[in-house]
């Protein structure tokens, strides 16, 4: 007689077992309102929580190494849907945990134990509800009901951040070497608990300084964050640069588009060793530069240098020597508005980012 083949486990009762997960920065983990299977425990980075409102979001929360997202959906019984959005602050790698295999150890608790569980997390929801309905957010109004455009980043919070990092880091870091060191949580506890900056906004700003080289992030012996300060100058720099730009109108404010920024970066460079007049004007080779970014398959044209003329950065184009272009470069100008120039490009890039991530 042949052995009957024991009949395979239908899919509804096979549990998926916990597992790792990586995103990349900015990679979104959940939408509010999507239908949650699981949890999850951050192992390594950061990850933002926050809620989309109006054309723009309700920031809640920054959760680190050892935190638990997601939890809430599996005491919501009503619905299980994800009660915010959660996106990737830095590379992430997230423990996912299965809601059949909590409810397998919450089966194994004591029945009055995991009534105070459930009992708990209800009345952490329902206070959750209660901040929904009087939470402020930074979204603009343009007037006549109409909501103004999303901005994560306004020039006021540029300033402030900027300004507050500065006088944090004269004030409280040590100086070696010419440079600045920081514990991070030196940095956050006076930002944040001090001077009520957003905690999202800080690990933005430090992100962006840090991508310009402005920073840099170590880690101690001990295990603590440590932050180097290389361009302290610079950043004051910056610091007056946009308390200028909030006091002038938007069609005055000074916007090099990002091409042209690159384009201006190389010329510096080509610059160094050139020779500047008593005005501060130097000549660059325009067809140098294009030829570079034409061998590096970079879609940057002479177009893309007008914006440096209408900025004051730069003199008409010249053609010399048959089809060479050349312009006269202000070059004390270019060198101390440059800097700024790419950090606003750099905030601007994160504001796009956070209101596409709706």
């Amino acid at each position: 007689m042949a052995l009957k083949k024991p009949a395979p486990k239908s899919k509804a009762t096979v549990s998926k077992k916990p597992g790792m997960k990586k995103l990349r920065q900015g990679e979104l983990l959940f939408r509010e309102g999507d239908h949650a299977k699981c949890l999850y425990i951050i192992k390594e980075g950061q990850i933002r929580l926050f809620r989309p409102k109006g054309k723009g979001f309700v920031e809640i929360a920054i959760l680190r190494k050892g935190e638990v997202i997601g939890e809430m959906a599996y005491f919501d019984t009503q619905s299980s849907r994800r009660s915010c959005s959660a996106s990737a602050l830095s590379s992430l790698q997230i423990i996912e945990i299965p809601f059949d295999s909590l409810d397998k150890a919450l089966k194994g608790l004591n029945p009055w134990f995991k009534t105070i569980v459930i009992t708990l997390a209800d009345r952490l929801r329902k206070t959750n509800n209660q901040l929904k309905e009087l939470e402020t957010n930074s979204v603009g109004y343009a007037g006549r009901g109409k909501v103004a455009k999303y901005t994560f980043f306004s020039n006021t919070d540029i300033v402030k951040g900027l300004g507050l990092l500065f006088t944090t880091f004269k004030t409280f870091a040590n100086f070696v070497r010419g440079d600045y060191k920081l514990k991070k949580s030196s940095l956050e506890f006076q930002m944040t608990e001090i001077h009520a900056y957003p905690e999202i906004k800080l690990e933005e700003l430090i992100r962006i300084l840090a991508g310009l080289k402005y920073l840099e992030l170590k880690k101690e012996e001990s295990g603590d964050d440590l932050i180097i300060a290389y361009k302290m100058t610079e950043i004051h720099e910056a610091v007056v640069f946009f308390n200028k730009q909030r006091r002038v109108d938007d069609q005055k404010k000074l916007k090099i588009p990002e091409k042209t920024a690159k384009f201006l970066t190389k010329v510096l460079k080509q610059l160094d060793t050139a020779t500047v007049d008593s005005k501060g004007k130097a000549k660059a080779n325009l067809s140098i530069i294009l030829e570079g970014f034409k061998n590096q398959k970079l879609p940057i044209h002479i177009d893309d240098f007008t914006a440096a003329v209408d900025a004051g950065f730069a003199d008409e184009i010249v053609f010399e020597k048959g089809s060479e272009m050349f312009s006269v470069i202000n070059v004390p100008y270019l060198e101390a508005a440059l800097p700024s120039v790419m950090l606003r490009n750099a905030f601007d890039k994160i504001n796009r980012e956070k209101a596409d991530e709706g």
